[in-house]
């Protein structure tokens, strides 16, 4: 007696995506982008690959619209995986196939026998000798995994029995199954049998082409049994199958129930039903639609009267078909026994020189970062701060550059020089009087930020709810990566406003000033120093009892104190700068703190105004992904 068995596998696109549900007959795919596919997408294939050894994915998805843009992907993370044990075949089911072609399935089949030779199956002899062994398995989906997917599972299964059955000279190796009509109903029956008892298991109903499946051929009945389980599925998809979802999790213990839940109505997760007003539409669209047709049938008195009532009834229900999308979130089933998994909040901190710059102000890329942030499908945050006005002594040294370059410009024109100081000064008192009337010191700049960070901790969730204010990131560029520093290593600021250190996970600091009085070089009177105090330092006011060097982040820096991890970036032109950053990265690593450093080819200000396209983000969401906390759905 010889022992035969083939293994192959079925399973959805391993990616992140989703479709929910949405009253369409088929919700919109969409792949989630907030996470590390590429990094799933492995884990998922060596675990495949321990099992079952090579691997050859076939995707019977659309090539068009959204099923094509989730093909695309999975076909982009084949190719960027550029794993040697894995092959990949995409094959428009629905396309090739049209009007029930299913004979052009051999189209599929002649692409992939050689492999399916080359796999080959178990075979046990009585002893428990191995005879052959499989070396791979073919991994096939759809986009739910059921219906397109049991086609192509039987048409392999198929092929495979006959070669076992023609090498231990059962059938002749000129003969198919279907040369032995018992043995063909049998086969079919079993492999039909096993896609009605998967799909009945995940979608509610009986799977759709079994008529193909069972005769070989699809029929007029096969088409109208597809129609009522299609019917069946949507009302199940929409309306049952979150309350389904919710035993399941109950009965794995997926979902932890607290002491308090189910004490009274209001505190069930599942009381919610559907507010009875909600019940009126489809009774209204089934007597218009009545009221319709009858009137097309029966005539008016007068044409003019009967195009009438038809119009009337008509826009009766297109418009409580509008109503019913538009309220289709009210509507559908979903499951209420889970906890949205929390995303981190990243609060950003635009620089300026701490007198230019504000939240939308795009050449400071604050904006750019914010709109990265949501695209990778985080919770970004950008915000501003009251801004120092410009010294007199920064603004004449600002003023006094200028004016060299329009001298050499105007050849030494007096009314051209005239009229730029005029104008310099007008500017100056502009800036004094009325832009800044009143001083703003450092810790007036520092008491915004803490004022926007417990704003976001305390009312994010009125915004977003699936953000998690336990795990914020504090992003911020020049001006704004001193005072997020400063911030976070003199802890007094925080303590002041009640807020925990503990919700901040990492700090990404970007072209920084860390040394506020030699940021880029370790004299104090090396002449890049005193130019940056000169043009920037000055703007800062602070109360009598301190000095310029007590607001320095790198001061602050102490081995024995827990602070969040730190990525700190610097531009490859950087204005010296990066001095000021390598210095910083060493004092945090000789203290053992957390952090990590990288060069990015860009300027000091490109690096965020470009953010998106340097490799700048890149860095960015690494260091996020590795430090936030996944919270587990329950």
């Amino acid at each position: 007696m010889i022992t035969l068995v083939t293994d192959t596998t079925r399973g959805s696109v391993p990616c992140f995506w989703s479709q929910l549900p949405d009253l369409r007959y088929k919700p919109k795919v969409t792949v989630t982008p907030s996470n590390n596919h590429m990094a799933a997408f492995r884990k998922h294939f060596e675990e495949q690959e321990c099992y079952y050894g090579r691997q050859f994915c076939i995707s019977l998805t659309n090539h068009h619209g959204a099923e094509g843009r989730l093909n695309a992907k999975y076909r982009e993370l084949y190719e960027a995986s550029e794993n040697s044990y894995l092959k990949f075949e995409d094959f428009d089911f629905h396309k090739e196939c049209a009007g029930m072609r299913y004979d052009r399935l051999s189209i599929l089949l002649a692409r992939i026998i050689a492999d399916q030779d080359d796999y080959k199956y178990f075979a046990f002899a009585k002893d428990g000798t191995l005879q052959t062994q499989q070396t791979g398995v073919f991994r096939t989906n759809c986009i739910d995994c059921l219906d397109r997917t049991n086609v192509v599972q039987t048409l392999l299964a198929k092929r495979m029995l006959e070669q076992q059955l023609q090498r231990y000279n059962i059938i002749k190796y000129n003969e198919t199954i279907d040369s032995y009509e018992h043995l063909s109903h049998q086969f079919k029956n079993i492999w039909a049998d096993n896609a009605d008892t998967i799909s009945l298991e995940y979608a509610g109903t009986g799977a759709l082409k079994t008529d193909y499946t069972r005769t070989g051929k699809r029929s007029t009945m096969g088409l109208l049994q597809d129609g009522y389980n299609s019917l069946m599925r949507y009302v199940f998809n929409n309306f049952y199958d979150g309350f389904r979802q919710d035993g399941i999790d109950l009965f794995l213990g997926n979902y932890q129930i607290s002491s308090e839940e189910g004490r009274t109505p209001a505190s069930c997760p599942i009381s919610k039903e559907i507010s009875r007003k909600y019940l009126v539409l489809p009774v209204t669209i089934l007597i218009a639609f009545s009221m319709c047709v009858i009137n097309v049938l029966i005539p008016a008195p007068s044409f003019h009267e009967q195009v009438t009532r038809i119009l009337f009834w008509g826009l009766l229900i297109i418009s409580t078909f509008a109503y019913t999308f538009i309220s289709k979130h009210k509507l559908v089933d979903v499951p209420r026994l889970h906890k949205q998994k929390k995303n981190p909040i990243i609060v950003h901190i635009p620089g300026g020189g701490w007198i230019r710059g504000s939240r939308t102000n795009e050449w400071r890329g604050g904006p750019t970062v914010g709109r990265t942030c949501a695209r990778e499908g985080f919770i970004g945050v950008v915000v501003s701060y009251r801004l120092a006005r410009t010294s007199l002594v920064s603004f004449l040294a600002w003023s006094c550059s200028l004016g060299l370059i329009i001298i050499e410009i105007a050849l030494l024109s007096w009314q051209l020089i005239t009229g730029y100081v005029a104008f310099m000064a007008f500017a100056y008192a502009y800036n004094l009087f009325y832009k800044v009337r009143a001083p703003v010191l450092v810790e007036h700049m520092l008491d915004d930020l803490c004022h926007s960070l417990v704003y976001v901790r305390n009312h994010i969730n009125e915004h977003s709810p699936d953000a998690n204010p336990d795990q914020i990131f504090l992003s911020d560029h020049s001006a704004g990566a001193h005072l997020a520093s400063l911030l976070v290593l003199d802890k007094s600021y925080f303590h002041r406003h009640e807020f925990s250190l503990s919700n901040v996970r990492g700090v990404i600091a970007t072209s920084g000033i860390y040394s506020l009085t030699n940021p880029i070089h370790d004299s104090k009177m090396n002449i890049q120093n005193l130019i940056f105090r000169l043009f920037y330092s000055t703007n800062l006011l602070y109360p009598k009892e301190k000095k310029l060097d007590d607001y320095s982040p790198i001061k602050y820096i102490k081995q024995e104190e827990e602070i969040p991890s730190f990525l700190v970036m610097s531009a490859r032109f950087d204005m010296g700068l990066e001095f000021d950053a390598k210095r910083f990265v060493e004092k945090l690593k000789t203290t053992q703190h957390s952090v990590d450093y990288y060069t990015v080819n860009a300027t000091h200000g490109t690096i965020t105004t470009k953010f998106a396209e340097n490799d700048a983000h890149k860095h960015f969401f690494t260091f996020i992904r590795h430090y936030m906390k996944y919270c587990k759905e329950i």
